[in-house]
């Protein structure tokens, strides 16, 4: 019994509190440890635990393994021993773009990090909005990446705000000096682009904005990711 419960442990658990007297119907086998048999359900599917890694209630609670519930969830999941912390879903391999810093800015444009919302699609992690003043049609973010990614992707369109705006966008990423990818007449009311660049060995990215009137308009650049290598 006592192995089963250290392959548990090892194996990450994580615990919910429960309520009521139901979960004292069995005697406690160790340790007021009570095991007894958890279905675990997702999204209507039940999916079932390794063996040996069922779970348990310890002291009002219910210890599920973690591992299983991630990959249960498509997340993937990573110990790191030297900071003493779990990973789950992106993370310790991964940047969030809107996490860095321009190291350049030029041109007619102002950017924010905030909440991208492109043809009625919410992003959860905020993204980089960039838009116009009045007279300014054209401009660029800089960024210094350093050589260690190997990827970058996530989304490109028009911001809800602006989506009746009769300009069209336009977006280059260039990477040490070289485009790799370019969006053209972006459109308020559009539906997100997904892009995906390969990275390796780009020491600098640039991110160019264009727009073709004077229309208000802002472009967001919505839950990317940079990925190391």
């Amino acid at each position: 019994m006592l192995g089963k419960v250290k392959s548990f442990i090892f194996g990450f658990f994580a615990c919910l509190l429960i309520t009521g007297t139901s979960a004292y119907a069995m005697e406690p086998t160790m340790a007021g440890i009570y095991l007894r048999k958890i279905t675990y359900m997702f999204d209507g599917i039940e999916k079932k635990p390794p063996q040996g890694s069922e779970g348990f209630i310890y002291q009002g609670s219910i210890y599920v393994p973690l591992r299983f519930v991630s990959k249960s969830l498509n997340k993937d999941i990573e110990w790191d021993d030297a900071k003493s912390t779990v990973w789950i879903g992106k993370g310790n391999a991964d940047d969030y773009f809107s996490h860095q810093i321009p190291t350049r800015v030029e041109g007619d444009l102002k950017f924010e990090i905030g909440v991208a919302n492109i043809g009625g699609n919410k992003y959860s992690h905020r993204g980089y909005k960039v838009s116009f003043p009045e007279k300014g049609n054209q401009g660029m973010l800089q960024f210094n990446l350093a050589g260690q990614y190997s990827k970058f992707d996530g989304f490109v369109g028009i911001d809800e705000y602006t989506k009746n705006s009769t300009a069209l966008g336009t977006l280059k990423i260039i990477g040490d000096n070289r485009e790799l990818l370019s969006f053209t007449n972006l459109k308020g009311g559009d539906q997100p682009k997904r892009f995906e660049v390969d990275l390796s060995g780009v020491s600098t990215l640039q991110i160019l904005y264009t727009r073709d009137t004077g229309s208000d308009l802002t472009i967001d650049i919505a839950d990317a990711i940079l990925h190391h290598k």
